[in-house]
């Protein structure tokens, strides 16, 4: 049995109503920020895992017009990083197969994640962000569900031709 029981929430229920309307407000502010999302998989993916925080945080709040906006730019990026030929199409926001490597290399890679360094954790936002979303929106799961299946099984798989274990770590000992 678990030691501890997993959270189903962020536990906002013990916050008084200035504190709320404190979150709402920069909640509001934070979900109308302009700008593009960063193109990198290090910069672009922690982007993602923030918008799929702010909407859990929104849900939480039972601001359900603002969970809404957030939501339509996070499918909309997400999107846009798990077409399944996005790298045919562009050099940026995209993940392709490496077959030299047996990975997935995201484009544009920063940190060394073209290498395998680290890229556990960038694949990580992808695959939180992906998680958040689906559950809020199920009907957009199939979409993404092809690349950032790829993702878990290039971080988190058993292993087999497509996905050794540990592919990554011969990549590295190449390099030296």
């Amino acid at each position: 049995a678990p030691r501890v029981t997993a959270a189903s929430g962020l536990a906002l229920d013990g916050i008084d109503s200035a504190q709320r309307a404190a979150i709402l407000e920069q909640l509001a502010v934070d979900a109308a920020a302009p700008g593009e999302f960063p193109a990198d998989t290090y910069f672009g993916g922690k982007a993602l895992q923030r918008q799929a925080l702010l909407l859990s945080v929104a849900r939480e709040l039972g601001a359900d017009e603002l969970a809404d906006q957030i939501a339509d730019r996070l499918e909309e990026e997400l999107r846009s990083w798990t077409e399944a030929d996005g790298c045919a199409q562009r050099t940026e926001r995209c993940f392709a197969y490496n077959t030299a490597d047996a990975g997935m290399v995201g484009f544009t890679p920063a940190f060394g994640s073209e290498e395998f360094n680290d890229h556990h954790f960038h694949w990580g936002y992808f695959l939180f962000a992906g998680a958040v979303l689906a559950e809020y929106r199920p009907e957009v799961a199939a979409d993404l569900a092809p690349v950032l299946d790829l993702l878990a099984a290039d971080i988190a798989g058993a292993g087999g031709a497509e996905f050794p274990r540990l592919a990554g770590l011969r990549t590295r000992m190449r390099a030296l």
